[in-house]
C-alpha cells in the first residue's frame, strides 16, 4: 500500500506559493515542510522509513517512525558535507552506521535531490554523485524513491497550516487552482502543482516537466 507521510524538519527555507487568486510566502522562520511518499509492506501499524534532502553542499538524512495518520516521529537526523564522500552510497552507509540508526529495519526511503530525476535516478549537477533508486535497493535492501527536491517540497504545500504562511495578497485562493513553489539556491528551484480531479489531490511537476504538463491540460 502506498502511504503518504509529511515530515517537518528543522531546516529553514522560503518558497513562493501562487494561485489564481492569492500569493503567499512560507514563513522562513518556520520548519521546512517536506512531503515524501514511501512504500511500506510490513503488516504492523508503524513503519521505519529513511528520508534525505540531498544538495550540492550537504546531505541531510533522517530516520523516521511512521504511524497511522500523521503520527510521525523523527528518530535521528544528521547532516553530512558532500565533499567528504566520493559517492552517495558511502554517505548513506555512514548514516546507517550511526549508533541511533544501527540495526534499524528500514522498510523504504525517499531521497529529495537537487537535480533532474529520470527513471528514479539523478546524476547530480554540482557534484559527481549519482543517486539511483535501483542501485540503492540492491545495495541496502530497501526500496528507494528518488524525487527532485522541489517535487518533494511541492507535496508539502497542500498540508500547510494557516500559520505556516505569510500572505502578501490577502484574498481567498481559488479552490483547486495551480500552485507554484520556488526557491533560490545554487540554482533556482521550481515546481508546479496541478489539481488531479481523478485522484482528488494535487500532482507535482518539476520545472523540467512543466511544459509537457501544460500541454496535457490544454
Amino acid at each position: 500500500m502506498l502511504h503518504q507521510h509529511t515530515f517537518r524538519t528543522q531546516h529553514r527555507c522560503q518558497h513562493r506559493r501562487d494561485s489564481a487568486a492569492g500569493v503567499g510566502f512560507i514563513n522562513r522562520h518556520r520548519h521546512r515542510v517536506v512531503a515524501v511518499r514511501a512504500r511500506a509492506h510490513a503488516a504492523g501499524p508503524t513503519h521505519t522509513v529513511l528520508t534525505g534532502d540531498i544538495g550540492g553542499t550537504n546531505a541531510r538524512l533522517g530516520l523516521w517512525e511512521c504511524g497511522p495518520g500523521d503520527k510521525n516521529t523523527e528518530v535521528y537526523s544528521e547532516t553530512y558535507p558532500t565533499s567528504q564522500f566520493p559517492t552517495f552510497e558511502e554517505c548513506l552507509q555512514a548514516f546507517l552506521d550511526e549508533k541511533p540508526v544501527r540495526g534499524a529495519k528500514v522498510e523504504a526511503a525517499a531521497m529529495a535531490v537537487a537535480g533532474a530525476v529520470e527513471n528514479n535516478r539523478c546524476p547530480m549537477t554540482n557534484i559527481t554523485w549519482v543517486i539511483d533508486g535501483k542501485v540503492l535497493q540492491q545495495q541496502f535492501g530497501f526500496k528507494t524513491a528518488v524525487l527532485n527536491d522541489f517535487e518533494a517540497v511541492g507535496y508539502g504545500i497542500p498540508v500547510l497550516e494557516p500559520d505556516d504562511v505569510v500572505a502578501l495578497n490577502d484574498v481567498p485562493m481559488a479552490p483547486e487552482a495551480p500552485k507554484v513553489v520556488m526557491g533560490p539556491g545554487t540554482g533556482l528551484g521550481a515546481a508546479q502543482l496541478f489539481w488531479d480531479s481523478g485522484l482528488k489531490t494535487y500532482k507535482v511537476y518539476t520545472a523540467y516537466r512543466v511544459e509537457p504538463c501544460i500541454k496535457h491540460y490544454m
